[in-house]
């Protein structure tokens, strides 16, 4: 992975994808800034995708100078979509700090190629955490900055070796049934 994405790593990898504004990427860039406090700077956190609007993406980069966070975090820019389960595998731990989701994609994604994630109580993440058996990863957003909470699950996250039994994880297609079976239920209804 070094080689591939040309940057250097340090012992711990956490990941994060599609950043922006709703994906709490600012939330996640405070918590690891006091991660490094009380953990330590021996991790890299890798970024991938276009981090837009252009202010977003200005006003990440001044936090993450700011903060004194560049030798910890790495932003890839896009990455190409076969590249992911690379990503995904290579990691220890995904962290998905969205406000909002309607059927996330990274955490199945993620929890398929067997790396933990820590994600926020929204979309589908609370039941994909619990179907895996990692609940305890889940970050419940009571506040707009719940960048405290998220640094807390991170440094007991990187404590301890986590194992996802990716069997647990329901398949493409076993989900896509399930929304081809509502969708028949609703036009059944005539909704």
């Amino acid at each position: 992975m070094r080689k591939i994405l040309k940057v250097g790593l340090r012992d711990k990898v956490l990941l994060h994808v599609n950043p922006g504004p709703i994906k709490g990427t600012h939330i996640l860039i405070k918590a690891v800034a006091m991660l490094r406090r009380i953990y330590g700077d021996n991790f890299t956190l890798l970024i991938a995708g276009r981090l837009e609007p252009k202010t977003y993406r200005e006003y990440v980069e001044n936090m993450v100078r700011g903060l004194k966070l560049e030798g910890n975090i790495k932003m890839l820019g896009y990455v190409e979509h076969r590249l992911l389960p690379l990503l995904y595998n290579a990691t220890d731990i995904t962290i998905v700090p969205s406000y909002s989701e309607g059927g996330p994609l990274i955490t199945p994604e993620s929890l398929a190629c067997g790396t933990p994630v820590i994600a926020t109580n929204v979309g589908g993440n609370p039941e994909y955490l619990e179907i895996v058996h990692l609940d305890s990863l889940l970050v419940r957003i009571r506040d707009y900055d719940f960048s405290v909470t998220l640094a807390n699950k991170m440094f007991i996250a990187l404590q301890e070796e986590w194992n996802v039994n990716i069997d647990l994880v329901p398949s493409w297609n076993s989900s896509s049934q399930i929304y081809i079976n509502i969708f028949e239920e609703l036009l059944k209804l005539g909704v």
